[in-house]
């Protein structure tokens, strides 16, 4: 093995590479750490009423919640003109494949499972 490694070091172009990956990996580590050490220090920055302040404020925050009603039905009936334009149109054609697809496969999954299962039952 080291007759061939000595065929890669007396090349100039593969020892540039070499330097060169390594000093690319050594600047790589070092800036990942530096990043770390950032963080921990603006961590570091609240105190610790600071900090349950913060938590009790950011737990008052509360988002919309998602209603069902009659505009929820419209807009999704708008969606599905588009995604459907008509009952004979390609797009429909490939959804009811998908569908056959999913429950077909759904089928041959349980076909599978209650004949392994019984398989796995049976001994000699």
């Amino acid at each position: 093995m080291a007759p061939n490694f000595s065929k890669f070091t007396s090349r100039t172009d593969v020892k540039i590479a070499l330097a060169a990956s390594a000093a690319l990996s050594a600047w790589i580590i070092k800036k990942a750490i530096k990043s770390s050490q950032t963080k921990t220090k603006k961590s570091n920055r609240l105190t610790l009423e600071e900090s349950v302040q913060y938590m009790i404020k950011d737990k008052d925050k509360r988002g919309l919640k998602a209603e069902i009603n009659s505009k929820f039905f419209r807009e999704l009936l708008v969606l599905w003109k588009i995604m459907v334009p008509g009952v004979w149109s390609k797009e429909s054609g490939l959804m009811v494949m998908i569908a056959v697809s999913l429950v077909s496969r759904t089928l041959c999954d349980l076909w599978f499972i209650q004949h392994t299962t019984h398989i796995e039952g049976y001994r000699l």
